[in-house]
């Protein structure tokens, strides 16, 4: 069987080194975007993925990339990947999905199996079946599988998944599935099998419980905070408790990426287009973009003022281990602070980010080392938890700054962590040098 990956992004990549490392069959990666399928094709891996690029690498010669059309032909197991973004008004779009089920209509030559990865619209799964199958020309079993993967460990994810949630119509469908995946059948990784509608509305459920779960920690650092409490020890506390656990309970600036802010939203607009309220997720996004701004009012009363200040940003990806700056808390960071007037240099250990950052802001100084970014700085601003920045020591800091303020916006520190500088966290008591 010929397995056809379409869209290359880390979930289809993801994909495409599971399927090349664990079956026999001829497998395919396919992109629009040339330069992309060239760099593939020349070891030239785009995501900071270190397991994932092994994989790719080790498989190469059972892999073939392309951007040709002529690749859906003689597919027997067609796999959706492609992105869908948020429209302005949180509704999800579907447009580049929908060209790739346009493309397998005209292109497929014979039945096949049709895989959804992406996060698509809640219904899309009924809709793609009754759109592939209406002249009965040939017969595409379309599979709802949702992907639970996080950016930083797609391909672990991928071989090691927690569950299996799976749309189908029939049991060929799920068998197929189980085939593919007999390792994980084995090893005794549950499969829950629905409709499309409920394995879809699983995988928005899932992202939107846990960006809840970030915001309900950050709105209770809030109060911590102004009781004189320390949300660390809150957290530890609470996830003690085998019913909530301790996964998500960080607080911090908030959460970013390409799921959670565009998943939350996408529920919130299919509530509105039903007529059902999503409160706690309405909730959780108001939480969510007020967070960041509370952190801003906090460097501005401690440096009395922005205006004419030299301000390093430490981490500019939305989370440490990948090169993914967007809905990064960094970005609202630094225009704030640049539109008060900050002098601003930025730094990340993802080349990956500091290029796309420094697309977006070219009037900030992103420098290559961390070193270059603090000397002469006023003051250090932490937006990720980065293992290098975990590591770094106080004195390096009195040696390169010029002030002696740390704001850390995920609380990668101890509160006394700093002996001679003013630091200042979240949900936790300032401490003032």
């Amino acid at each position: 069987m010929k397995h056809l990956v379409v869209g290359l992004g880390y979930v289809g990549l993801a994909n495409l080194a599971f399927l090349s490392s664990n079956s026999k069959d001829e497998v395919v990666g396919y992109d629009k975007d040339e330069k992309r399928i060239n760099d593939l094709k020349h070891d030239d891996y785009y995501l900071e993925e270190a397991k994932l690029n092994e994989t790719l690498y080790n498989e190469k010669r059972r892999i073939v990339y392309t951007s040709s059309i002529n690749a859906f032909k003689d597919v027997g197991a067609f796999y959706i990947a492609v992105g869908t973004p948020s429209k302005e008004d949180g509704a999800v779009d579907m447009a580049c999905f929908y060209e790739v089920i346009k493309d397998i209509k005209e292109h497929a030559n014979h039945d096949a199996y049709v895989v959804i990865r992406s996060t698509v619209e809640i219904g899309t799964g009924d809709k793609v079946n009754a759109l592939l199958n209406k002249d009965g020309k040939f017969h595409f079993n379309v599979i709802s599988l949702p992907e639970f993967l996080s950016e930083s460990s797609a391909y672990e994810d991928e071989m090691n998944p927690a569950r299996f949630v799976i749309g189908v119509d029939d049991e060929d469908a799920l068998t197929f599935i189980k085939r593919i995946r007999k390792k994980s059948l084995n090893d005794g990784v549950p499969f829950y099998s629905m409709s499309h509608v409920s394995a879809e509305m699983s995988k928005y459920a899932s992202n939107a419980f846990l960006a809840t779960k970030i915001s309900f920690i950050n709105e209770m650092s809030r109060l911590a905070e102004s009781l004189g409490g320390d949300i660390v020890d809150i957290s530890n506390g609470m996830g003690a408790d085998p019913r909530i656990g301790h996964s998500m309970l960080n607080a911090g600036v908030g959460f970013g990426g390409s799921c959670f802010p565009k998943d939350t939203k996408a529920l919130i607009y299919k509530g509105k287009e039903n007529d059902v309220e999503m409160a706690i997720n309405e909730a959780a996004l108001m939480v969510n973009i007020t967070q960041p701004l509370l952190f801003l009012k906090k460097i501005e009363k401690h440096l009395s003022g922005v205006k004419d200040k030299k301000i390093a940003i430490l981490g500019l990806a939305y989370k440490e281990g990948t090169g993914d700056n967007r809905s990064s808390p960094s970005l609202y960071l630094a225009e704030s602070l640049l539109k008060d007037g900050a002098i601003l240099s930025a730094y990340d250990p993802s080349k990956t980010s500091r290029e796309s950052f420094k697309k977006g802001f070219s009037s900030i100084n992103v420098c290559p080392s961390l070193d270059e970014a603090v000397k002469g700085v006023d003051a250090v601003v932490f937006l990720s938890s980065s293992k290098e920045f975990k590591e770094i020591e106080e004195t390096c800091l009195l040696k390169l700054m010029n002030g002696r303020y740390v704001f850390d916006g995920r609380n990668i520190f101890s509160t006394e962590h700093f002996k001679y500088c003013t630091y200042i966290s979240i949900g936790r008591k300032d401490s003032l040098r």
